[in-house]
């Protein structure tokens, strides 16, 4: 799993059923598409994946990606992933 969080005033909780759908902003005519979170979103679920908000221990939102591992098939030993400590590292 990757976490990406920020202090910043977080999401509203009427929007967050919302963030993910292409178009939807919060921001004001001309300021944002709507687009960003919805391709990212997208991307990640065409590759098996997952990504949700929450708040962020520290204020501001917290996005979380679950990815599928790729099988080793055809890496070198350097390229596999290792999993250790619910941690995924790339070598």
């Amino acid at each position: 799993m990757l976490a990406i969080t920020d202090s910043g005033p977080g999401i509203p909780a009427e929007d967050v059923e919302r963030i993910f759908e292409p178009f939807y902003t919060t921001k004001a005519p001309g300021k944002g598409t709507g687009l960003g979170l919805a391709i990212v979103a997208r991307a990640i679920e065409n590759f098996g994946g997952t990504i949700w908000v929450s708040a962020a221990r520290e204020g501001g939102a917290a996005f979380r990606i679950l990815l599928p591992v790729a099988p080793a098939q055809g890496r070198s030993s350097s390229q596999r992933l290792r999993i250790s400590n619910e941690r995924v590292a790339l070598s």
